[in-house]
C-alpha cells in the first residue's frame, strides 16, 4: 500500500474516505486548500445534491494529518475527559480519530446554544465535513486580520467575551485555544472555530486552560487599542462567575467599564503587572476540596482566585448594586 501523503494529510487510506464520500450525495466537488495547519489542512468543497434556490451548500473539509508526530502531546485535552474515559488513547491512529470526534461533539454542544460556530456535517474518521463559513470559496478573515473600525472592535471584543461565558456556563466548555486566530469574523460577528482541543469545565486543567484564553483575548483586544479591555483576572471572573444571572450580564459589563477607567486613573502600570503575574502563577481551586483553608476562604477578607468559580465572590452583588 502507498504509504506517501499529499500535503501530509491525503494519504491512501483518506483518499479512499474522500472518494466515498463523493460517490454520496454528501459531497460533490472537491476543491481548493483553504487553510494549514499544525494538525489538519482544510478544504473548501460543495454538496452533492442542490439545497434552497438550486444551490449547492458550501462545506469545509477538516482533514486530520495522518503524520502521528503533532498528536504526541495532545493527550493532555483528552485524559480527565469523562466524555473518553473508556476510549484507547495509546494507539496513535485511534487518538487521531478520536480527536476528530473531538471537534464533532464539541461542535454540536456549540450549535445547540446558538454560538455562531460551523455546523458539523459528517464524520468520516480523520474526516470532518461542517459548514463553510465564508462565500463562493473565500474563507471568513480570522479576527487577526480582519479590518474592523474601533465601534466594530468594541461590540466583537463584548461578543467574544460573552460567548467564552456561554461556552462555559452553557456548553460547560473552555475553549483551550482561543486567540485571534480562532475567531473569524463573517456577516458582523464572530464565529468560534478550532475546538478539537476544548476540555469540558470540570476537566482537571481547564482552570489553566481558561487562564490562558483570557490572557489571549485580553492581550489581543488592548494590543488593538481597546481601553475598556478587562484584565485576565477580570476577564476569568467574569467568565467562571455563578453568580452573575444572564439579564445582568450587560450591566455588569457596563459596569466593569466605569471600573476600569477609574482604576486606570488610581492604579501605576506596575502595580496591574504585578497582579496579573500572580494570577499567571496561582494555582486556581476548581472546588472547595481543593482549599486548604475553606473557613479562612468563607470568612476572610480577601478573595481567592477561585471565588467566582466556587460561588464565593461578594464582588458581583457589590458591583451590581453600587450606583454611586
Amino acid at each position: 500500500m502507498d504509504k506517501t501523503t499529499h500535503e501530509q494529510v491525503l494519504d491512501q487510506r483518506t483518499r479512499i474516505k474522500l472518494q466515498k464520500l463523493l460517490n454520496t450525495d454528501v459531497l460533490g466537488e472537491l476543491n481548493g486548500i483553504v487553510s494549514t495547519g499544525k494538525e489538519a489542512n482544510v478544504y473548501h468543497a460543495l454538496s452533492g445534491t442542490p439545497e434552497t434556490e438550486g444551490e449547492r451548500a458550501e462545506y469545509a473539509i477538516k482533514i486530520y494529518k495522518t503524520t502521528l508526530n503533532e498528536f504526541k502531546n495532545r493527550t493532555e485535552y483528552v485524559n480527565g475527559e469523562h466524555r473518553f474515559r473508556h476510549q484507547n488513547k495509546s494507539n496513535p491512529r485511534k487518538l487521531i480519530k478520536l480527536w476528530a470526534e473531538k471537534e464533532m461533539r464539541n461542535l454540536k454542544r456549540l450549535q445547540a446554544k446558538n454560538i455562531p460556530s460551523p455546523s458539523p456535517v459528517i464524520l468520516r474518521e480523520n474526516i470532518l465535513v461542517m459548514s463553510f463559513i465564508g462565500k463562493d470559496g473565500v474563507p471568513a478573515p480570522r479576527l487577526k486580520d480582519a479590518p474592523l473600525s474601533p465601534k466594530k472592535l468594541y461590540n466583537c471584543y463584548i461578543e467574544c467575551v460573552k460567548t467564552m461565558r456561554d461556552m462555559y456556563h452553557k456548553c460547560h466548555l473552555v475553549h483551550a485555544d482561543l486567540s485571534e486566530y480562532n475567531i473569524l469574523y463573517h456577516k458582523g460577528k464572530i464565529w468560534i472555530i478550532d475546538v478539537s482541543q476544548a476540555v469540558e469545565y470540570d476537566h482537571p486543567q481547564a482552570m489553566d486552560f481558561l487562564r490562558k484564553d483570557c490572557n489571549c483575548i485580553s492581550s489581543f483586544f488592548s494590543r488593538k487599542g481597546l481601553d475598556s479591555t478587562m484584565n485576565p483576572r477580570e476577564l476569568f471572573d467574569f467568565v467562571t462567575d455563578i453568580q452573575l444571572a444572564d439579564e445582568d450580564v450587560d450591566k455588569y459589563l457596563s459596569k466593569m467599564e466605569e471600573l476600569i477607567e477609574k482604576k486606570q486613573e488610581e492604579e501605576s502600570d506596575d502595580e496591574e503587572k504585578i497582579k496579573d503575574a500572580v494570577f499567571q502563577r496561582s494555582f486556581i481551586p476548581r472546588t472547595l476540596h481543593q482549599v486548604q483553608n475553606p473557613v479562612n476562604e468563607l470568612f476572610g477578607d480577601e478573595e481567592g482566585f477561585h471565588h467566582s468559580v466556587t460561588g464565593l465572590s461578594q464582588k458581583t452583588e457589590q458591583l451590581l448594586t453600587d450606583d454611586q
